[in-house]
């Protein structure tokens, strides 16, 4: 699980401001708690 979340990091650290992004929807997650995680991660970016 650390190694597919260091991925996902290396991934949305090489997105520019402004920049479009698809998010596609796995029905066998919950879709609030990729939300989630993606809020918290921009928060603490900006910061």
């Amino acid at each position: 699980m650390e190694i597919a979340m260091t991925e996902g990091a290396k991934i949305w650290e090489s997105i520019v401001p402004g920049e479009s992004v698809l998010i596609e929807y796995d029905s066998l997650r919950l879709p609030y708690k990729g939300f989630y995680y993606l809020i918290t991660w921009a928060r603490k970016k900006r910061l």
